[in-house]
């Protein structure tokens, strides 16, 4: 994390998000000026994806959220994306509607190394990590610097060679004291890992939570049913009344919603997603547009009538696909009737 964070600060000096994909995992890391400032990692399907194991649709929701924590826990605006990846594989230059940054790499690496740069991010930044983000114990380093010397000692006269005698078994004490703590460290890490697997969702488990984020996705992108509502009233004339008005997915049946059972999430995916193939080769359910059965009725004389009815018609035809158009009049009571069909169409603003 903090190499990380040091090499995009030497990229530039803007916030940065710096999705990171190794090992089954992806960390989104958020970092300034080489300091981080949010961290989140999680596990992947390998089924999904882009080729590296990802589903563009959830990186681009997960970098939306991301930056949205970002702007209300801090108040930055972050813009630029960066994408590093261990796996193979070319990396994305795009992530939905996310443009991924390409920086500049001269100033770093040679032509030559850039392959290395995007697999390997943590140690080309490492040199630039701030002293406050240094984690290893000082005797680690005093041990690693011991034993530069004794390289340099290594090639000079003999009075050098006893001074590396003297260090060499340093050097072994201490690689033994620094080996006896990394296993301690190394037993609590596994231990932790074993906890956090056990809460960790199974793969079918994730499968379905996959599903059900795709399900709010499509909801997410139809908009809320009252602006379906004030578009229509919004665009019948005065003097005109709505009767009645029964909405449907276009292809399905009008059926009473207490009589039916609530479809498994893989009823409202797309069929053509991986896995999700239908035999029947129907639409998924979000899939299938909006379709409105629309009654209205006025009252007065035929000619009026007429005018009102036909007015509507084209009122409605400029946010909606009308058809299935039949009107009527009854003479003993003055009234008009029209009944059609709109056809959910982008509502926009209202």
């Amino acid at each position: 994390m903090a190499s990380i964070s040091a090499l995009t600060g030497r990229l530039t000096n803007e916030p940065v998000i710096a999705c990171f994909l190794a090992m089954g995992y992806l960390e989104i890391l958020v970092a300034e000026k080489g300091i981080p400032y949010y961290s989140q990692i999680s596990p992947i399907d390998p089924e999904l994806g882009l080729g590296l194991g990802l589903d563009p649709d959830l990186l681009f929701q997960a970098i939306f959220n991301v930056r949205q924590i970002i702007s209300t826990r801090y108040n930055k605006e972050v813009e630029k994306v960066l994408f590093f990846s261990k796996e193979e594989g070319p990396l994305p230059d795009k992530i939905g509607e996310e443009e991924v940054w390409q920086p500049q790499l001269k100033d770093l690496v040679g032509e030559d190394d850039e392959a290395f740069f995007w697999k390997y991010p943590e140690l080309i930044g490492a040199p630039f990590v701030s002293e406050d983000f240094d984690c290893l114990p000082k005797q680690l380093k005093t041990t690693y610097l011991i034993q530069d010397l004794n390289k340099a000692v290594a090639g000079v006269a003999a009075a050098g060679l006893v001074l590396l005698g003297a260090s060499s078994f340093f050097l072994v004490n201490e690689r033994s004291k620094a080996l006896s703590r990394y296993n301690r460290l190394y037993s609590a890490t596994l231990a932790k890992k074993a906890q956090v697997d056990t809460r960790m969702p199974r793969a079918d488990e994730l499968k379905k939570l996959t599903l059900l984020a795709r399900v709010w996705d499509s909801v997410r992108k139809e908009g809320p049913i009252d602006r379906l509502l004030y578009a229509i009233a919004s665009h019948i004339p005065e003097n005109v009344v709505i009767q009645e008005m029964s909405v449907k997915r276009e292809g399905g049946e009008n059926r009473r919603q207490e009589t039916q059972e609530i479809p498994p999430p893989e009823h409202f995916v797309s069929p053509q997603s991986p896995g999700m193939e239908s035999d029947s080769g129907d639409k998924a359910f979000y899939q299938r547009p909006l379709v409105v059965h629309l009654e209205l009725y006025t009252k007065g004389q035929f000619q009026e009538v007429k005018t009102r009815l036909q007015r509507a018609v084209n009122l409605l035809g400029r946010k909606f696909a009308v058809s299935n158009v039949t009107m009527k009049y009854q003479e003993d009571q003055d009234r008009g009737y029209l009944h059609c069909d709109l056809l959910k169409q982008e509502v926009k603003g209202g």
